[in-house]
């Protein structure tokens, strides 16, 4: 509609708890580096899953202009990718209609004429009526619950309008092999029917953010929300955070709302930085106002590693390092050699040689799906004492 932002099914979960947030957002892009990764990514992977002669390691290396940034295609891009195509692969059967980067425009201006987006992965299974959109999340920073996801949960309705065959059984499942501490694969499953209820709850969202005075909600959406740095709700938490005070007497449930808001008002700050350092990079923001871009500092390394091997050689030092490669590594390579369809089982040779150890702990709202760490208190050590009498 003219004079109002497209609501994208990528920003679904932002919208429709904050429908706010679109016209607050409208004509702003929000870019980053991390994103122009995963830009890159998703084209990889959409490339050879079209042409299954071509593979993820074909990239390694590569670089490539997104949105102003230089990205490169390295070793973790690569088995992230690797990973994904795996998943899909594993999962194919004869008979079954797929679709990579399927546009979903179309079929969502049904329900709303707002709508749009694309799925990255269609899976059609006629023999079971059932229907898998995949998506894959190549960001390491954020964890993307598949279960009850809008976002997914849009793209698999627009699915279904488009791919316009029988369906009984939806599954939804997100890609994310680069977070640490969750399965790289988690899916949900549904009946289609239960659709029938999000698209009225689609529908009022749409309605609501062509409200003039559309409801702002601060939440963890606002991560990636284009507004955060002028957001009203946002500045409202942080005076809130600037506020609060803590003595002797600690009241839990303040701490446990002050700590909630940290990661909003963090979000805001991210923002405003990133917002400086665009007008800088611009020209419009500067010396004149107290700030200036600098280099960040220098690392060194060689100018050419064969002059470095002939000059080492020439003066007695041996120049290269000679230790077992890691994991990460000693997996690609299980991979390469892998027929495709058998890479995941190849890879699983090495899971008795290797073990996962945390470097620490961490302190999560309790909806982390991690499980509780086993924490040595000062009550553990005084049972110890007792023992030893």
């Amino acid at each position: 509609m003219a004079g109002h932002a497209r609501l994208s099914a990528s920003a679904a979960h932002r919208w429709l708890e904050c429908p706010g947030s679109v016209n607050a957002s409208a004509g702003r892009e929000s870019r980053s580096e991390a994103a122009a990764a995963g830009t890159f990514a998703h084209d990889i992977a959409a490339k050879c899953l079209n042409d299954p002669s071509i593979s993820p390691s074909d990239f390694l290396l590569q670089e490539r202009t997104i949105d102003g940034f230089v990205v490169k295609c390295d070793l973790e891009m690569v088995e992230a990718v690797r990973f994904y195509i795996d998943t899909i692969d594993e999962d194919r059967q004869d008979g079954d209609l797929l679709w990579v980067e399927m546009p979903l425009l179309d079929a969502l201006q049904k329900i709303d004429p707002d709508f749009g987006g694309t799925a990255d992965h269609v899976r059609y299974r006629q023999s079971a009526r059932s229907l898998r959109v995949t998506d894959l999340k190549f960001g390491s920073g954020v964890y993307v619950e598949s279960e009850d996801n809008p976002q997914l949960k849009k793209y698999a309705l627009g699915a279904m309008l488009q791919v316009d065959l029988p369906v009984e059984e939806v599954e939804v499942a997100i890609v994310q092999p680069r977070f640490e501490g969750a399965a790289p694969f988690r899916s949900f499953k549904f009946k289609a029917y239960e659709l029938l209820d999000f698209i009225v709850d689609l529908q009022e969202a749409a309605r609501l953010s062509r409200l003039p005075d559309a409801p702002l909600k601060a939440g963890d959406w606002c991560k990636f929300c284009p507004a955060a740095r002028d957001c009203k709700e946002l500045r409202a938490k942080q005076d809130a955070l600037a506020r609060a005070e803590f003595h002797e007497v600690v009241d839990y449930k303040q701490l446990a709302e002050t700590l909630a808001a940290i990661p909003l008002v963090k979000e805001r700050i991210k923002a405003i930085e990133a917002f400086a350092y665009t007008e800088a990079l611009a020209g419009r923001f500067g010396e004149a106002h107290g700030y200036k871009v600098v280099d960040k500092r220098p690392v060194r390394r060689w100018k050419s590693e064969g002059d470095v091997v002939e000059w080492a050689q020439a003066n007695g030092i041996d120049p290269w390092e000679k230790s077992v490669i890691s994991p990460a590594a000693m997996e690609e390579k299980l991979k390469a050699e892998a027929p495709r369809g058998k890479k995941k089982e190849a890879a699983a040779a090495m899971e008795p040689l290797v073990e996962k150890v945390s470097s620490g702990t961490v302190l999560v709202p309790v909806s982390d799906n991690r499980p509780p760490a086993q924490l040595v208190t000062k009550d553990d050590f005084a049972v110890v004492d007792e023992a030893r009498g």
